[in-house]
């Protein structure tokens, strides 16, 4: 028996894991859209006991678009042909799971409480009714869909993923995202309008270096930024670029030690230059960079403005 994994939730994935693991004789599989779980939570998810870690990349999984999680996990299904898919009860995991069933034609239920196998061929599913007032079995057939009510307390088996898989998706969407368009405070207004940004992340570890960063951006005519994940984190900044900050195409944009680009590769992706300097060889930032610095980005600014000084000069 095959049993697939999946929710938006790392906490309720987790969960999820936890009761496949009482199947014993089933392979199970966890699965992982990339770009909308970030680097540390797959680390995390890829210590639990499952078979296989399968990560889905697709560039639009970094928004919650139903319709290209039902394509990627569609292209998944028909790749590693689950007998069952284990989801849990929130409404974005059921909204993106019954458009999966509907387009693979297969049985979905939700709201289940329990579940048990009841031969190779079919499920014997237990669901609450009206609002839990009493609970009802349903026999399904494989393969299956069903919508589990997590529990807030689970016990994880802790072994690590016996395999781990990335499969890049082809995900097209059948329509165009239209983002509405708001009026946002003038603090962007610079960022937006500047050609040049210096971008700065989890890597830099002291505040008293912010200096040392605009001087050297005021040298090439720029602004210093972050990302949104590094600015709601240490506060440094009260303004960002990214798709929910200042989201425009940059002549240059210089990263020191960025690790997080979640809201980020947009803006990467237009760009026409991108210097990364990071201390991680296998740092996501460096597939949208066309020239990396493997080094430390704390030790290397007071070199980079006395060089760069230098030529400006002459």
């Amino acid at each position: 028996m095959k049993i697939a994994c999946f929710s938006s939730y790392k906490e309720k994935l987790k969960y999820l894991i936890s009761k496949a693991n009482n199947f014993t004789n089933s392979e199970i599989h966890c699965i992982i859209l990339n770009y909308y779980f970030n680097r540390d939570e797959i680390e995390e998810i890829s210590k639990l006991s499952v078979g296989k870690l399968i990560i889905l990349t697709n560039l639009l999984f970094m928004r919650y678009d139903y319709e290209a999680f039902e394509l990627g996990l569609a292209e998944y299904f028909k790749k590693y042909k689950p007998d069952l898919i284990l989801t849990t009860s929130l409404i974005n995991d059921i909204e993106v799971c019954a458009r999966l069933a509907s387009k693979l034609d297969i049985p979905f239920l939700n709201y289940c409480v329990d579940f048990q196998f009841k031969d190779d061929n079919k499920l014997l599913a237990k669901r609450f009714e009206y609002e839990g007032s009493y609970i009802s079995e349903y026999e399904i057939n494989f393969p299956a869909i069903i919508s589990i009510i997590p529990e807030e307390k689970c016990n994880l088996a802790i072994g690590g993923a016996k395999e781990i898989e990335e499969n890049v998706v082809t995900v097209n969407v059948s329509r165009v995202l239209i983002r509405d368009v708001i009026k946002q405070e003038t603090k962007f207004d610079e960022l937006k309008e500047s050609k040049v940004i210096i971008t700065i992340g989890e890597e830099i570890k002291d505040k008293k270096l912010l200096p040392k960063l605009e001087s050297f951006a005021k040298i090439l005519n720029g602004r210093i930024s972050t990302n949104k994940f590094f600015s709601i984190k240490n506060g440094w900044f009260k303004e960002w670029i990214g798709f929910s900050g200042a989201n425009s195409s940059y002549d240059l944009i210089i990263n020191f030690g960025v690790n997080e680009i979640f809201d980020f590769i947009g803006v990467l992706s237009r760009a026409k230059r991108v210097i990364t300097i990071t201390l991680n060889p296998e740092n996501e930032i460096n597939n949208f960079s066309d020239y990396i610095i493997l080094a430390n980005p704390n030790k290397i600014i007071d070199e980079l403005i006395r060089e760069l000084t230098k030529r400006i000069k002459k």
